[in-house]
């Protein structure tokens, strides 16, 4: 993997940020915080905002009664004035804020982690409110003289041009409107005429912006004025001290980081200090919504073992975190908690509906007996929301039926939830819920007194979706063909409406938009054309509830069965296999090397870009470094390889080379290296490590470990990565090393995807959100295999993989597959996997997984019984036979690796 590809971050969560030294009381305001008693006196923070000018904010004194302020905070000041964080225990009941030369306020309800103090000394719970319903927009002009806008339009959750403008301004590439509008909207839409041009709308949660500007080519708009000018601010507080620590940023898929490239051995220095502690400023693209960053020092990251990440559109451009802090699903965490006991985030999901009928839930309720406290909620459009006083929004609601465990059979198949509650949906309404997961769904859990909500949360739906649609299994999603008419079927459940974009090649910027239709039974949806769809590209447009963002998203997507793709992945492409186009001459009567016993296996391992990329005795220069340059049997390398083979050599490995995500398949924008440059310089110095640095981004190269879809050939290693040529020239490479007296090994990837939720590197989790991926307690992804899991012990997760890997050895005659970190899929799956290999060749083998640990000859019988270790495994299937490849650790170049053979043939 380049090293500048990061494990792809999670999610964040806005951390906001406050200060405060001690002050003498100078009381001419007295504003009195009414808390509801909590049942347990946990210490929370609470962010307090005036609007005092910065040379003001001295008179700003903050007394919380039975409470201190925050440790080590001071005073900090922002563009509404100044703000204090204190810490008050969760069962205080009154907070008196003193602030010189304003009125005296009224007390007032406490309701969020931030409160926000007017001229008057009314509280209020945004900074928007707090302004009056007042609001500065700034529409930014894509070029400087380009802000001449006649109009502005607006409408607030439905109502069109119920706000009034009361200024605006305009200079070389902005216009500046305030905005008065009703303070009991919850979201406004702007949009502008300019120059008689209708630009793009953008929403905006009023109750939490005060600010903001908007640009046609901004995917969000931004709401600090840092932001807007192409930085993002990350303030960080570490009670230990800083030294050591620094930042790791990197551009992913066209968003995140865009500054210069941050070496992991040196991380970015903070940019400076505040009274938060460190702070760094770091660059964005300007198609940023996601922006992945880690804080360490060394291999040590804060928090422990977590990437993070700024979901810009929930945090804003500034956020504040603190040194060990990270919610449960390894989200960057918001530094000031709900000040109240409740726990309402639809955009976790702590519920997990295992069957129908079923939904674990974490924890007990309280009452003693139970009566209607638990309740399902579902929204066609998503418009549900919670807050202290409940759940809203909803077309539809069931109770939910409270028992105090699973039943056996479920805490068996789910060890991991055996001490979760049961809440099972009512018969009469679980024919509902196949339509209840074509939307939003929560669950609230009420007090005793059923008059406020406990817990409100999503729920995660990988689980019931394989209950619900058993049948899927029997699908065959991608192409298939009748004849010469194709069919294209796309598993989505949870969508809404499935079309098919048909576009006739990469130039066609329109396509033809077209209804796929529903199998009720399966989730599956499908649609059929004819002989000229051959050769056409396509993607999918599916409208489907997303848990990453709590909203209704208009997906368009790649096929997750694609097989042949566009340049750089952005387009599917129809091709049917058996075309003799796509096969190199002798394809079909192509006869293996011989081959007698696994015991004789010998395996080596390289880079199909790295084996040709420099060597000047390949005959075609549009061959070097691609699929092509093994079929130059006359080159340097074929020759060795050929000499390799004649000396006992049975197998070449060859590092991924499915579609990855991480390089750019237009070889026009590569750089390279001058190679007789670095030939002058000393092998002792930094002066080749410094060159090769400068383009490691740009210079096509990268090991791999980043799949974007797994059955398609890379396009880089393409001589036109545009068409079906990579499915040719896949099988033509095959062929060269057939034709030297090697088989062929592929090294696969099917532990994990490069993304996840809307990330642009993300398939299938645009297609089936929340299914494909492996989740912790809070819906997260988990990321132990470096980047997004797959949850391979999904049952359509698990086809994935085996419909892949049968495709590899069906289509393209590859001998073998080194799965990386296998012991990430279940069992049952591998077992299921063999069989489907099995059945492809008379010849059956044991399969026989080993680890360094057990390679002692008093272990090898344990050894036959295991399916897998904690330790990366690695087989190879030779005419679907077994070889095993163990290791100890995850990165070659620090391993002893260590090859173990085991005859085990069986009978057929």
């Amino acid at each position: 993997m380049n090293s500048t590809v990061r494990p792809n971050p999670n999610r964040s969560y806005r951390n906001a940020i406050a200060l405060s030294a001690i002050f003498s009381l100078i009381a001419s305001l007295l504003v009195f915080v009414s808390f509801t008693p909590a049942s347990a006196a946990t210490n929370i923070d609470l962010i307090v905002h005036v609007p005092l000018a910065p040379n003001e904010s001295n008179n700003v004194t903050v007394t919380p009664t039975g409470g201190t302020l925050a440790s080590g905070a001071a005073k900090y000041d922002d563009d509404y004035g100044s703000f204090a964080i204190i810490t008050v225990p969760s069962a205080q009941a009154e907070l008196v804020i003193a602030v010189t030369g304003l009125a005296q306020g009224s007390a007032f309800t406490r309701t969020g982690a931030e409160i926000w103090i007017d001229s008057s000394g009314n509280a209020f719970k945004s900074r928007y409110l707090a302004q009056g319903c007042e609001m500065e927009v700034h529409y930014v002009a894509d070029s400087s003289g380009d802000a001449d806008i006649a109009e502005l339009h607006w409408s607030e959750d439905g109502g069109i041009d119920s706000g009034t403008i009361t200024d605006s301004s305009v200079n070389s590439n902005t216009a500046t409107f305030t905005y008065v509008g009703n303070c009991n909207a919850k979201n406004v839409s702007f949009n502008a005429i300019v120059s008689g041009t209708d630009k793009t709308a953008f929403d905006v949660n009023l109750k939490s912006a005060g600010e903001v500007w908007i640009k046609d080519s901004w995917p969000l708009p931004r709401t600090t004025q840092t932001w807007a000018n192409g930085y993002i601010t990350i303030h960080w507080y570490r009670s230990g001290g800083y030294d050591g620590y620094g930042l790791h940023a990197w551009p992913e898929n066209g968003e995140g980081y865009s500054g210069p490239a941050i070496s992991w051995a040196a991380a970015l220095a903070p940019t400076g200090t505040d009274a938060w502690g460190k702070y760094w400023q770091i660059p964005i693209f300007a198609a940023s919504t996601l922006v992945p960053f880690i804080i360490h020092s060394g291999d040590s990251k804060d928090p422990s073992g977590i990437d993070q990440s700024l979901n810009l559109e929930k945090t804003g451009g500034d956020v504040w975190l603190k040194s060990g802090s990270a919610d449960a699903d390894g989200y960057a965490k918001y530094s000031v908690p709900v000040f109240s006991d409740i726990d309402a985030n639809l955009l976790r999901q702590k519920g997990i509906w295992l069957k129908k009928g079923v939904i674990a839930w974490p924890t007990a309720i309280t009452a003693a007996e139970y009566d209607g406290h638990a309740k399902l909620y579902y929204s066609a459009n998503a418009n549900l929301e919670a807050d202290e006083t409940g759940v809203t929004g909803e077309d539809d609601s069931v109770v939910l039926e409270y028992v105090s465990s699973l039943t056996k059979a479920l805490r068996d198949k789910y060890p991991y939830l055996r001490d979760y509650v049961a809440l099972k949906i009512p018969l009469v309404e679980q024919d509902n819920v196949q339509n209840w997961l074509r939307g939003q769904v929560a669950v609230e859990i009420l007090n005793d007194e059923k008059t406020s909500p406990l817990k409100v949360s999503g729920l995660q739906l990988g689980d019931v979706l394989d209950d619900v649609y058993p049948d899927a299994k029997n699908v065959t999603p991608g192409i298939t063909w009748s004849g010469s008419n194709p069919t294209i079927t796309v598993w989505a459940p949870t969508a809404q409406i499935v079309s098919l974009n048909l576009f006739d090649n990469s130039a066609d910027e329109s396509s033809t938009n077209l209804a796929m239709t529903r199998d009720d039974e399966t989730g599956a949806w499908s649609i059929t054309g004819d002989s000229s769809w051959n050769l056409k590209q396509y993607t999918f447009t599916l409208d489907v509830y997303a848990p990453s963002t709590g909203r209704i998203e208009n997906n368009e997507v790649t096929d997750p069965y694609s097989i042949s793709l566009n340049t750089n992945s952005q387009r599917s492409q129809i091709i049917n296999f058996d075309d003799t186009a796509l096969k190199p001459s002798g394809w079909d009567s192509m006869v293996k090397p011989s081959f007698a016993r696994i015991a004789d296996a010998t395996v080596y391992e390289l880079m199909v870009r790295d084996f040709s990329i420099i060597d000047e005795s390949v005959s075609n220069e549009d061959w070097k470094g691609g699929y092509m340059a093994f079929t130059d049997l006359n080159s340097d390398g074929m020759k060795h390889l050929a000499a390799l083979a004649d000396a006992g050599l049975t197998h070449l490995q060859l590092g991924p080379v499915f579609d990855l995500a991480s390089i750019d398949e237009d070889k026009n924008n590569w750089e390279t290296i001058d190679w007789n440059e670095l030939s002058g310089m000393t092998s002792n110095g930094t002066g080749q490590k410094t060159a090769v640095s400068a383009i490691r981004d740009v210079d096509g190269f990268n090991w791999g470990y980043d799949p974007l879809h797994y059955t398609a050939p890379e396009g880089s290693f393409a001589t036109n990565p545009d068409d079906e040529t990579r499915v040719l020239e896949f099988r033509s490479m095959i062929k060269g090393i057939n034709d030297i007296g090697l088989r062929t090994v592929m090294d696969v990837v099917y532990n994990h995807t490069s993304g996840s939720g809307q990330a642009s590197s993300s398939i299938l989790d645009r297609v089936v959100p929340g299914y494909y991926h492996r989740l912790n307690a809070s819906g997260g992804v988990e990321t132990s295999t470096c980047c997004k899991n797959t949850a391979t012990e999904r049952m359509m997760m698990a086809k994935l993989n085996l419909d892949s890997v049968v495709t590899w050895a069906k289509e393209y005659k590859v001998d073998g597959f080194r799965f990386d970190l296998m012991g990430h899929q279940p069992k049952a799956q591998m077992v299921e996997l063999r069989a489907a290999l099995d059945a492809l060749t008379s010849v059956k083998f044991k399969t026989v997984h080993v680890s360094q640990m057990l390679c002692k000859p008093q272990w090898m019988e344990l050894a036959l019984e295991l399916s897998m270790t904690e330790f990366e495994t690695m087989f190879v299937v030779v005419d679907h036979s077994m070889v095993i490849h163990a290791s100890k650790v995850l990165h070659p170049a620090n391993m002893d690796i260590q090859m173990v053979m085991l005859e085990a043939e069986l009978p057929n």
